[in-house]
């Protein structure tokens, strides 16, 4: 039995995966393990009420070039990853359009995009149903 399921979509250049059952954080630390690749993640969106530090460990010790943080948890997750020594964050936007093209422009060809947020996803959607169609069709339409 796997902790995480996977939507993907090979692009090409990189690929897009989503964790959509990974709402706690020891599954999106799991989600994370499971790409060998170099990646891009997705990260956050509204709180839970737990600390991110399982997560920022799993970022830091697994071939990620880049967090995208989104949400009111961005500057708390930017913490907890600077904390265990990964600077590496930026922005990453306030629509799913805008949150993918940046993950686009962050990865190189071969690197896994991974949206596994660590977090609710009120604030920014309606919740993780509509936080992962949202996804989806904004990696649909990079073509």
């Amino acid at each position: 039995m796997t902790a995480v399921d996977f939507a993907a979509a090979d692009l090409g250049e990189a690929e897009f995966a989503e964790a959509p059952r990974a709402r706690r954080r020891y599954q999106d630390a799991s989600a994370i393990e499971a790409f060998r690749q170099p990646k891009v993640v997705i990260l956050g969106g509204s709180d839970k009420g737990a600390t991110y530090d399982e997560l920022a460990k799993a970022v830091a010790q697994n071939d990620v070039r880049a967090a995208l943080l989104i949400g009111e948890q961005a500057e708390k997750i930017k913490t907890a990853l600077n904390a265990v020594g990964f600077s590496a964050c930026t922005n990453g936007g306030t629509t799913m359009s805008e949150i993918v093209a940046n993950a686009k422009a962050a990865a190189r060809s071969g690197d896994a995009v991974l949206l596994s947020t660590g977090c609710a996803s009120f604030g920014l959607f309606k919740d993780y149903k509509d936080r992962g169609d949202q996804f989806k069709s904004a990696v649909m339409t990079l073509n």
